[in-house]
């Protein structure tokens, strides 16, 4: 009567550590997965932050050629100095 005793408490045993490693297994892919979708989600804000950067920039600088005259040049000198302040504004 040993024998058999001994060999359930040892698949009880066996069990339960198999249980328990694959529900760390779950828990692993679930916060990966977590991860990921937190990235994911951090680079759209930063995307979203860069296009309010940038549009940000062309504001400032449409506004800053409008009050300083600009609007009496040629196209081709009112376009080299908006890309001018857009370089100097780093876009």
């Amino acid at each position: 009567m040993k024998y058999p005793i001994a060999i359930v408490v040892g698949a009880l045993i066996l069990g339960g550590f198999y249980s328990y490693t694959e529900h760390e297994k779950q828990l692993s892919i679930e916060r990966q997965a977590q991860m990921q979708i937190d990235q994911e989600n951090h680079l759209k804000e930063l995307e979203q932050e860069q296009k309010t950067s940038e549009a940000n920039i062309r504001e400032k600088c449409s506004t800053y050629l409008d009050r300083n005259g600009n609007y009496l040049v040629s196209n081709d000198t009112l376009n080299t100095n908006y890309n001018a302040c857009l370089h100097a504004n780093g876009l």
